[in-house]
C-alpha cells in the first residue's frame, strides 16, 4: 500500500454557515468528511480539518481536526524554525487554503493549493493606499501558493490580468442550495406579492438604488435582507425617510428558512452588485425558478447566463422602467423563464464542486 498522505483544509467562519465564506466551507466539511472514508480506503488520503475553538467533531470522525486558536496562529506566523512550527502544526503533504487572505501567513506542506474568490477590491472604487495594501497580501498568498482554484472565470481572468499567476489553475464554480429543498420558516406582515434584495448591507452591494428605484415603482413592494456595515444600512434607512417611502421592508439578517420563504414567495429578485467573484443569491433564487435581474458587472453575467435579466445601466429611474418592461414580457411566458433559471441554477452542484476539489487533491499529491 502506498504511504499515507494527509491534507488539511482550513476552514473560515463557520459561526456564520448561511452566508459568505462560512456557507462556502460549510457545505465543503459536510460533503468531504462524508467521502473521508473512501478516500481512506481508495487512495490512503487522511484529511484534517483546521477548524475554530468548539468545532471539533462538528463533521464526525472520518476526520481528523486542529483547532485553530490566536496563540497557534501567533506562533505559527513568528519566524520560528520549521521544526519548532511543527509542534504546533500537523506535518501534511498539502495544506488547502480555502480563500485568498488566511489569518495563517506560513504554510509547512510541500504543496499549498489556494481557493481565491475575488479581488473585487480593484472594482470598488477604493483610495489607492488601500488597493496597494490589500495586492500586497495578495501576493504574500501567491508566493506560498503551489496550486490554484477559483470559483468563476471571471475571478480567474481578474486575477491573472493583475498578478503574476504561473501557478497550475483550475476554475471550481460554487454549488448552490435548492431553496425548494429548505424547509421554510415564514416571516409576517409581508404582501402577497414583493420584489426582493438579498445580501450584504454594504456600498458594493448597491441596495441604496434598488430602494431609489422604488420610487417609480408605487405599485410595487421591496423587501430587503441581509445586514452590514453600519454606516450604509443608516443611509439606507435615511433613504427611505427621505423619499416618504411605504413601499419598502427590511427584514434584516434571516435564517435559513427565512431565507428560504422569501425566495420562494417573491415575485422576481434583484442583485445589483458592483463587484462579486461568483454570486450566490443569484443561483439561489434560480432553483426558486424566479425571474432574477442583475448588473452586467464582474462575475454576474457568467453565473445568471442567459437566464437573468441585466440592467443597462444602473440609474434608478432606467432600473425601473426596465423592470416594469421584463416584468410584463415575463408574465406572458413565465414557464420559458422558469426553466432557463433552473436550467442555470442546475450548473452549480456542492457534490460536483466537492468532487473537484478531492479530485484535484489527489491530482497533487501524485504530481513527481
Amino acid at each position: 500500500m502506498t504511504k499515507e498522505k494527509k491534507v488539511a483544509i482550513y476552514l473560515y467562519n463557520l459561526s456564520n454557515q448561511y452566508e459568505g465564506l462560512g456557507e462556502f466551507n460549510h457545505n465543503l466539511a459536510i460533503r468531504m468528511s462524508a467521502q473521508a472514508a473512501e478516500l481512506k480506503a481508495k487512495h490512503n488520503i487522511k484529511l484534517c480539518f483546521l477548524v475554530p475553538a468548539g468545532m471539533t467533531g462538528a463533521y464526525g470522525e472520518d476526520v481528523e481536526y486542529l483547532v485553530l486558536k490566536k496563540w497557534r496562529y501567533r506562533l505559527l506566523n513568528e519566524s520560528l524554525p520549521r521544526c519548532i512550527k511543527h509542534l504546533f502544526f500537523p506535518k501534511v503533504d498539502l495544506v488547502h487554503w480555502t480563500q485568498q487572505l488566511p489569518r495563517l501567513h506560513t504554510t509547512l506542506s510541500p504543496h499549498t493549493f489556494v481557493t481565491i474568490h475575488d479581488v473585487n477590491y480593484f472594482h470598488n472604487n477604493l483610495p489607492e493606499d488601500k488597493v496597494k495594501k490589500r495586492s500586497k497580501k495578495i501576493n504574500r498568498t501567491l508566493r506560498h501558493a503551489t496550486h490554484l482554484s477559483f470559483i468563476s472565470q471571471f475571478a480567474q481572468d481578474d486575477v491573472v490580468s493583475r498578478f503574476n499567476v504561473p501557478h497550475p489553475k483550475r476554475i471550481i464554480y460554487n454549488g448552490v442550495t435548492d431553496q425548494m429543498q429548505v424547509p421554510q420558516e415564514k416571516i409576517d406582515g409581508l404582501p402577497n406579492q414583493y420584489l426582493l434584495s438579498v445580501s450584504g448591507l454594504d456600498d458594493k452591494k448597491n441596495v441604496h438604488l434598488l430602494i431609489e428605484m422604488m420610487r417609480f415603482l408605487p405599485n410595487e413592494f421591496l423587501v430587503i435582507a441581509g445586514r452590514g456595515n453600519s454606516e450604509y444600512t443608516k443611509m439606507l434607512y435615511s433613504l427611505v425617510e427621505r423619499y416618504q417611502l411605504t413601499n419598502v421592508r427590511f427584514v434584516g439578517c434571516v435564517s435559513a428558512g427565512e431565507k428560504a420563504y422569501l425566495y420562494r414567495n417573491c415575485k422576481a429578485f434583484f442583485f445589483v452588485s458592483k463587484s462579486e467573484g461568483f454570486g450566490l443569491p443569484v443561483a439561489e433564487a434560480m432553483t426558486a425558478s424566479k425571474p432574477v435581474f442583475c448588473s452586467k458587472l464582474t462575475s454576474l453575467p457568467e453565473i445568471g447566463g442567459d437566464a437573468a435579466y441585466y440592467f443597462d445601466e444602473l440609474e434608478p429611474e432606467k432600473m425601473a422602467q426596465t423592470t416594469q418592461k421584463l416584468l410584463a414580457e415575463y408574465e406572458k411566458d413565465p414557464e420559458t423563464r422558469q426553466k432557463m433559471c433552473l436550467a442555470q441554477a442546475q450548473k452549480f452542484n456542492w457534490d460536483k464542486a466537492v468532487d473537484e476539489y478531492l479530485n484535484y487533491y489527489i491530482d497533487i499529491l501524485q504530481e513527481k
